[in-house]
């Protein structure tokens, strides 16, 4: 029996694909994980509500001319959470993740609160993660626990999972983070005032070079890191973030193969799926521009 056959339940799935999981390109994979909240609880609920969105709006990119529903896609249903423990939980995770990769699939992953990140990388173990967040997610500890939410990329690095990270949108932080990352050699942020006061063409070039040095890339996507009026419906909002148009952007304009992608936090007990719509059409990006279509340059 398969780690997926034995640690995830099936429901309705992302785009409703019947593709079967053979001949699938890319695994959908929910992560009703909700158990380090601090603010906003919900985020159990992400996953599903994710899913009713993607089945609700439009699947036809036209900047790319892909129809995500054309995709050889397929919904292996939600991780089985074991709210007695964390680590128990993170480790399933790990293992299905483990065993899609295994299998030569692009994992996506529905979340769930952020700290599922934190398994992911330990199966993916990617060279170069662009994680898009409010946050930096780098405390030691929150509120008393090691591993959480609030503190989960600080394993990431600890434990060396992801050999450079670039954090985009970060507008609330810790001195104690702050102090952490700039001793860092291989992990930078740009701020979402950074984007703001700049060019955006031009940060969107920058990330574009970083990037490019890597052959691979993984995409952490915290539904937070969009301005609050966009989607509301997050565990921990923040004022001033990012716009959707210039995080797909910075998706169309890597020049890299993405490997895989996460979205996170998204909380649909606070309005009509509003959020989840959001989350559900990043995804059809990184879907749409992981399947071979190449952009045109920026000049």
């Amino acid at each position: 029996m398969s780690y997926r056959e034995l640690y995830c339940t099936r429901n309705t799935g992302f785009l409703n694909s019947e593709t079967p999981y053979e001949k699938a390109e890319f695994i959908v994979l929910g992560v009703p994980l909700d158990m380090t909240t601090s603010y906003m609880p919900g985020a159990r609920f992400g996953p599903d509500s994710i899913r009713r969105a993607s089945l609700n709006i439009e699947s036809f990119d036209y900047e790319t001319g892909v129809d995500v529903r054309k995709i050889k896609l397929t919904d292996i249903g939600d991780i089985d959470v074991d709210y007695s423990s964390l680590e128990l939980t993170l480790d399933k995770i790990t293992k299905v993740v483990s065993e899609i990769l295994r299998d030569s699939k692009k994992p996506l992953i529905l979340g769930g609160e952020h700290t599922l990140t934190l398994s992911v990388c330990r199966a993916i173990k990617p060279k170069m993660m662009i994680c898009f967040d409010a946050h930096l997610d780098l405390r030691e500890e929150y509120a008393g626990a090691v591993i959480s939410h609030a503190s989960f990329m600080r394993k990431v690095v600890e434990e060396r999972v992801a050999e450079k990270i670039l954090f985009i949108g970060t507008r609330a932080v810790s001195q104690e983070e702050v102090k952490f990352i700039k001793n860092t050699r291989e992990h930078s942020f740009i701020t979402a005032k950074e984007v703001y006061k700049s060019e955006p063409s031009s940060i969107i070039k920058f990330i574009g070079d970083t990037v490019s040095t890597y052959p691979e890339v993984y995409i952490s996507i915290d539904m937070d890191v969009l301005e609050p009026f966009l989607t509301p419906a997050v565990g921990n909002p923040e004022p001033g973030g990012l716009t959707y148009n210039f995080v797909s952007d910075v998706i169309e304009n890597l020049d890299t193969t993405i490997i895989g992608a996460d979205v996170t936090e998204v909380t649909p007990l606070y309005n009509i799926d509003l959020t989840s719509i959001y989350a559900a059409k990043l995804l059809f990006k990184v879907v749409s521009y992981t399947s071979g279509f190449k952009p045109r340059k920026r000049k």
